[in-house]
């Protein structure tokens, strides 16, 4: 994340643990393994 001196730092680690082998988080639909096609459809949208 970038702050207001416009400086990068890490973020917090948000969606650390799984159920079920699942995350909360899903990038195109796929929260287990999502791959390189599932961000690059992500980023089209």
């Amino acid at each position: 994340m970038m702050t207001i001196k416009k400086e990068w730092h890490l973020s917090p680690a948000y969606d650390s643990s799984a159920f079920n082998g699942e995350h909360a988080t899903t990038i195109n639909g796929e929260s287990k393994n999502p791959d390189l096609d599932d961000i690059l459809a992500v980023a089209k949208i």
